[in-house]
């Protein structure tokens, strides 16, 4: 798909509105983000595989 497709596309999507949970959610998300409580992917993918490698040696 080119930028013109996409935009197209996007356009043809219906809006939403969010639902006060919804708002509730990203602010709670927000707050946790500036307080640093956040993971990157690789941390959690690392924290995975960890747990994986515990399971193996038992």
């Amino acid at each position: 798909m080119n930028d013109e497709q996409i935009k197209k596309w996007r356009d043809s999507l219906p809006e939403y509105e969010p639902t006060p949970e919804d708002i509730e959610a990203m602010e709670r998300g927000r707050a946790e983000f500036e307080r640093g409580e956040v993971y990157d992917m690789d941390e959690v993918f690392k924290s995975l595989n960890d747990e994986d490698d515990e399971e193996q040696e038992a």
